[in-house]
């Protein structure tokens, strides 16, 4: 088969997307979100974006995805194709004597559709015949492609050293890559595959956050507040102190202390809206353990700035506004909101789950 004739998606017009440009839309994205981890990650993004469909190079696979649209009448019925690309990931990078870099690039492309393995599966998986056999079919039905990406990963791409991340922290470090990588997948896909529900992604995400704005609207609510009694004049007091706290504290983390009554919401997220400014964040993560309490504290975080800044993702969101809900839901997925509001479940299982959707948000935490 001729390189361009490779397809990464048929659409419901019947629309082709070839495999190359579904590669490189996922590896600038996938690029652009590990940067946010941190930059020097970034071409290990890019990496992670080429390699993660490099299985769908099979004839196998391009007679089954061409059936499953309906473009032919022949072909199998299943053609796995995220371990193939995993081993030609892992034995590049072996070859090249860089045996944990090719450890993390096989357990976020081996993983990219059904999850990440752990350390005993991911060797089962690259040693299984049937995996071996579909990488093997990878490389004799487009050895160019191969071996044009062989070049581009190591000699142009300059990869950072994943050695340098200390070893507890390996894991999450793992699992950040993976979010990235889902998550431009998904939404590369989604981009050719359902246009009207991306371009409903878009709108609902293009929010330019100035956090400046949103301390502006904060304050002029508790300005409205009466403090010609004691107790407010000290709940005053304790807005005050968490201002200036989140202005100017060095990143760390932080207790607040108040009694009940003591205006504890509105305080924590004025603290939060100075320490965003301070430290150019991208969002704010506002974890609560009781769904009976985060309603409440969405309901006022959504009067005093706007419903298009705040987003509640838990297991109680009103779905009576069907075109609401999908926007939330959208936004849900990778929490892709300038203030989250959230439950400590959502945010532990995002943390330390090894599924492909419970991951996709993980790299919208960094920053």
């Amino acid at each position: 088969m001729k390189t361009h004739s490779f397809l990464a998606h048929i659409n419901r017009e019947r629309d082709t997307q070839p495999l190359n440009d579904h590669a490189n839309g996922v590896a600038r994205l996938c690029g652009e979100f590990c940067s946010q981890i941190n930059p020097r990650w970034r071409n290990v993004g890019v990496a992670l974006g080429l390699l993660h469909d490099q299985g769908k190079y099979q004839k196998a696979f391009q007679a089954y995805i061409r059936k499953a649209s309906g473009l032919t009448e022949l072909g199998p019925n299943r053609a796995p194709h995220s371990m193939a690309g995993a081993i030609y990931a892992y034995s590049l990078f072996k070859k090249n004597d860089n045996e944990a870099l090719a450890r993390v690039l096989a357990y976020c492309v081996g993983g990219h559709h059904r999850g990440l393995h752990d350390s005993f599966e991911l060797d089962s998986a690259l040693k299984m015949a049937d995996n071996q056999r579909l990488c093997r079919d990878m490389l004799r039905d487009a050895p160019e492609v191969a071996t044009t990406l062989a070049k581009q990963l190591t000699q142009q791409l300059r990869l950072s050293n994943v050695m340098a991340v200390d070893e507890e922290d390996r894991p999450l470090f793992i699992r950040m890559l993976f979010s990235a990588l889902v998550d431009a997948d998904y939404l590369d896909t989604e981009a050719f595959m359902d246009e009207e529900r991306a371009a409903k992604r878009t709108r609902a995400g293009e929010v330019n956050v100035l956090w400046e704005t949103l301390r502006d609207k904060l304050k002029a609510r508790t300005d409205s507040f009466d403090t010609a009694t004691l107790i407010n004049r000290t709940r005053a007091y304790f807005l005050n102190q968490c201002r200036h706290h989140g202005a100017n504290h060095e990143p760390g983390i932080y207790s607040l202390f108040l009694p009940t009554g003591g205006g504890k919401t509105l305080s924590s997220m004025a603290w939060a809206i100075e320490s965003a400014i301070c430290r150019k964040a991208s969002r704010i993560i506002y974890v609560i353990p009781y769904t009976s309490i985060i309603t409440q504290t969405a309901e006022i975080f959504k009067q005093i700035f706007g419903e298009e800044y705040v987003l509640e993702h838990h297991s109680e969101i009103d779905i009576s506004d069907e075109d609401e809900y999908d926007k939330k839901k959208l936004l849900a997925e990778n929490w892709d909101a300038p203030i989250v509001i959230t439950t400590n479940v959502q945010m532990f299982e995002s943390l330390y789950s090894h599924r492909p959707g419970r991951c996709r948000k993980l790299h919208n935490i960094c920053n």
